[in-house]
Protein backbone atom coordinates (compact mmCIF):
# COMPACT_ATOMS: atom_id res chain seq x y z
CA UNK A 1 0.00 0.00 0.00
CA UNK A 2 2.45 2.41 0.97
CA UNK A 3 4.27 1.54 -2.46
CA UNK A 4 1.87 2.53 -4.16
CA UNK A 5 1.58 5.89 -2.63
CA UNK A 6 4.96 6.23 -3.15
CA UNK A 7 4.90 5.37 -7.15
CA UNK A 8 1.98 7.04 -7.69
CA UNK A 9 3.40 10.44 -5.61
CA UNK A 10 6.71 9.88 -7.62
CA UNK A 11 4.76 9.41 -11.25
CA UNK A 12 2.55 12.74 -10.38
CA UNK A 13 6.15 14.74 -10.11
CA UNK A 14 7.50 13.36 -13.18
CA UNK A 15 4.48 14.57 -15.08
CA UNK A 16 4.65 17.98 -13.47
CA UNK A 17 8.47 18.61 -13.63
CA UNK A 18 8.09 19.92 -17.65
CA UNK A 19 5.12 22.33 -16.10
CA UNK A 20 7.14 23.53 -13.17
CA UNK A 21 9.94 24.25 -15.03
CA UNK A 22 8.13 26.39 -18.08
CA UNK A 23 6.91 28.59 -14.52
CA UNK A 24 10.60 28.78 -13.60
CA UNK A 25 11.37 29.98 -16.80
CA UNK A 26 8.49 32.43 -16.64
CA UNK A 27 10.09 33.49 -13.55
CA UNK A 28 12.85 34.30 -14.79
CA UNK A 29 11.49 36.58 -17.37
CA UNK A 30 9.12 38.08 -15.45
CA UNK A 31 12.32 38.85 -13.36
CA UNK A 32 13.47 40.09 -16.54
CA UNK A 33 11.23 42.60 -17.30
CA UNK A 34 11.46 44.19 -14.11
CA UNK A 35 14.81 44.99 -14.11
CA UNK A 36 14.56 46.17 -17.01
CA UNK A 37 12.47 48.84 -16.39
CA UNK A 38 15.39 50.27 -13.92
CA UNK A 39 13.87 49.83 -10.58
CA UNK A 40 15.10 52.39 -8.12
CA UNK A 41 16.96 50.17 -5.58
CA UNK A 42 20.43 50.22 -3.95
CA UNK A 43 23.18 48.97 -5.85
CA UNK A 44 24.09 46.39 -3.62
CA UNK A 45 20.39 45.06 -3.71
CA UNK A 46 19.63 45.10 -7.27
CA UNK A 47 23.36 43.17 -7.82
CA UNK A 48 21.89 40.55 -4.79
CA UNK A 49 18.41 40.10 -6.82
CA UNK A 50 20.72 39.61 -10.22
CA UNK A 51 22.61 36.97 -8.32
CA UNK A 52 19.72 35.25 -7.55
CA UNK A 53 18.40 35.51 -10.87
CA UNK A 54 21.17 33.98 -12.24
CA UNK A 55 21.60 30.99 -9.86
CA UNK A 56 18.11 30.69 -10.17
CA UNK A 57 18.31 30.38 -14.02
CA UNK A 58 21.06 27.97 -13.64
CA UNK A 59 19.44 25.34 -11.62
CA UNK A 60 15.89 25.17 -13.32
CA UNK A 61 18.32 24.46 -16.37
CA UNK A 62 19.78 21.71 -14.35
CA UNK A 63 16.27 20.52 -13.47
CA UNK A 64 16.66 21.48 -9.59
CA UNK A 65 13.15 23.29 -10.43
CA UNK A 66 12.49 23.23 -5.96
CA UNK A 67 16.24 24.86 -5.48
CA UNK A 68 15.59 27.38 -8.48
CA UNK A 69 12.00 28.54 -7.52
CA UNK A 70 13.14 29.65 -3.72
CA UNK A 71 15.89 31.38 -5.07
CA UNK A 72 13.58 33.07 -8.02
CA UNK A 73 11.16 33.99 -5.17
CA UNK A 74 13.21 35.49 -3.39
CA UNK A 75 14.59 38.08 -5.99
CA UNK A 76 10.95 38.56 -6.59
CA UNK A 77 9.89 39.23 -3.35
CA UNK A 78 13.01 42.03 -3.39
CA UNK A 79 12.12 43.33 -6.56
CA UNK A 80 8.15 43.57 -4.75
CA UNK A 81 6.74 41.59 -6.85
CA UNK A 82 4.81 39.60 -4.64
Amino acid sequence: MLGRSLLTAATALLLASPAVANDCASDVRQIDQVLSEEPQLPTEELLRIEQLRNQGAELCSAGRIVQASILLEEAKARLGMI
